[in-house]
Formats: C-alpha cells, sequence, structure tokens
C-alpha cells in the first residue's frame, strides 16, 4: 500500500514529515518542482501534479467559492483529491493512505490496514456535529481506489446536479445568516458523500484499540475533550518511538498512529519526530 502527500510549495516541515512517514512506508508525494527534490529520499517517490491534472479543469469550472476562506487554499482542498485519484490510478494502486502533509507518521500503515479489517473508506468524522457543521476529514484516510472515483464523481455531482448543490447553499446562507467563519469546503463534500457511503471513523478507537490523532492543538479526537490535554497540546508520551495518548473515556493510554500539527503546531513537528 502506497502512502499519499499532496502539497504544492515548499517549507522545511514537509521533508520531516515525509522522512518520518518513509520510515515505514512507500510515499509518494504529489508536488511541484520546489519540492522535487524530497523525491531522493529513500521509499519516496514524487510527482508533478502538473502530469496528472485529469479532471481539474472540469470541476474548477463548476466550483462555486462558498467559504469565508480564500478561494486558492479551498480549490487546493479538492483539487488533491482528484490528483490523488489520477496517480493511483495510472499505477493501478487498488488500495491507498492518504495525509495530509503536517503529519508525522510513526506506523507501518499496510499493518494498520490489516489490522483494522481492510476498511474501503476509513477518515476523520467528529462525533458532535451542531446544524451545519456537516464535517468529515480525511486528513488522515484509508481509500480504495473505487471509494476514491465514486467521490471525485461526487464532487462533479454537487456543484453540477441542483439537487445536490442545494445542500451546499444551505450551509453557506446558515454560516451567512449567523456570521459563522467557515462554509463549503471539501469537508463539507464527504460529510455528504459518507451519508451515503459506510466509512471507517479512523480517529475512534479502532478495532486493534489504536487510532490516528486528529490534532495535537486539540483534546478532540472522535469525541470532545477525549484526550489528556496541557500547555495546549494533547499529553503524548513515546514508548519504543511510538506515540501513546491518555484516552479520558477509555481510561488507557492508546497508541496513535499518527501526530498531526494542524496550523500554529507545526513548530512543534522537529520537537516529536524521531527519526
Amino acid at each position: 500500500m502506497k502512502t499519499y502527500f499532496f502539497h504544492i510549495g515548499y517549507q522545511e516541515y514537509l521533508k520531516t514529515t515525509i522522512e518520518q512517514a518513509s520510515k515505514n512506508n512507500d510515499v509518494i508525494l504529489i508536488g511541484d518542482e520546489s519540492n522535487k527534490h524530497l523525491g531522493s529520499i529513500n521509499n519516496v517517490q514524487h510527482v508533478h501534479l502538473k502530469d496528472h491534472y485529469e479532471g481539474v479543469e472540469r470541476f474548477l469550472s463548476l466550483y462555486k467559492h462558498m467559504h469565508t476562506g480564500g478561494q486558492k487554499f479551498e480549490e487546493w482542498c479538492y483539487i488533491r483529491w482528484i490528483a490523488v485519484r489520477n496517480v493511483a490510478v495510472s499505477i493501478k494502486c487498488d488500495n491507498l493512505f492518504y495525509g495530509d502533509s503536517d503529519n508525522l507518521i510513526f506506523s507501518n500503515l499496510s499493518e494498520v490496514y490489516d489490522s483494522i479489517g481492510k476498511p474501503e473508506l476509513a477518515l476523520a468524522i467528529p462525533e458532535r456535529q451542531p446544524p451545519f457543521r456537516q464535517s468529515a476529514t480525511g486528513e488522515v484516510s484509508y481509500w480504495s481506489i473505487e471509494a476514491l472515483d465514486r467521490f471525485c464523481s461526487y464532487l462533479i455531482d454537487l456543484y453540477e446536479d441542483p439537487f445536490e448543490f442545494r445542500k451546499l447553499v444551505e450551509k453557506w446562507n446558515y454560516h451567512k445568516g449567523n456570521n459563522l467563519p467557515g462554509g463549503v469546503c471539501d469537508m463539507t463534500a464527504l460529510w455528504h458523500f459518507t451519508r451515503k457511503n459506510k466509512a471507517m471513523i479512523i480517529t475512534d478507537l479502532l478495532p486493534d484499540n489504536t487510532t490516528f490523532d486528529h490534532s495535537i492543538n486539540n483534546p478532540a479526537n472522535y469525541y470532545d475533550d477525549e484526550y489528556k490535554f496541557s500547555n495546549g497540546v494533547k499529553e503524548i508520551e513515546f514508548i519504543n518511538n511510538v506515540p501513546y495518548g491518555y484516552n479520558l473515556r477509555h481510561d488507557k493510554k492508546v497508541r496513535l498512529h499518527n501526530l498531526q500539527f494542524q496550523g500554529n503546531s507545526k513548530i512543534l513537528i522537529d520537537r516529536y519526530k524521531r527519526l
């Protein structure tokens, strides 16, 4: 199984996260000329986005920006799924793992995939879903190529089909009407997709009593306030270079296959790496 990252541009932390993941996994980085040099790392293959752009222009021609954030960033969030699908198809990859590029990945993800029952789709969906949160995230996620292809087709349906598009307009109107940040993004699309397609929740306690981290700077994982938290981060203990968090609901240490460093927490990546 290949582990996919998507990143345009170069920041120093990207080298660290790619190196960490490649210790136990075969990594494919979909990127551009600025991060091409990372393809020289052992177990890493670099591919150019520009060579796997099929379907992107069609999606962008349909896309309507309904978010308080910047349009270009939100477009990249959608484009990555189409690009990962395209690369996976080109190398005849039946199943894959995708991780955001701010993840430190410590486990052999093929072994994890086998131990949790080889899900067709596994991703993060928070338990708490107040009105119009509609949030699911592929920040760490397993996909069969069939499921990923269906999702890419669904992205077109969301903006092309009036019934589906109305769901997005309703969410955007709720945000505007209540002066809320956010709006429609790829997490909204993933949420609606998982209403139609069965998915394992990867940030809940998994069948092998392990889990994936939603974000180190948040005590939430699947549930709110699920893990011990202090000084702005989850309390992490490394045992044999593997991170564990203390799950308050289950009153025990839980092995974490990754640590994700959202936003400003990226400055902590070097502190937690185990290279």
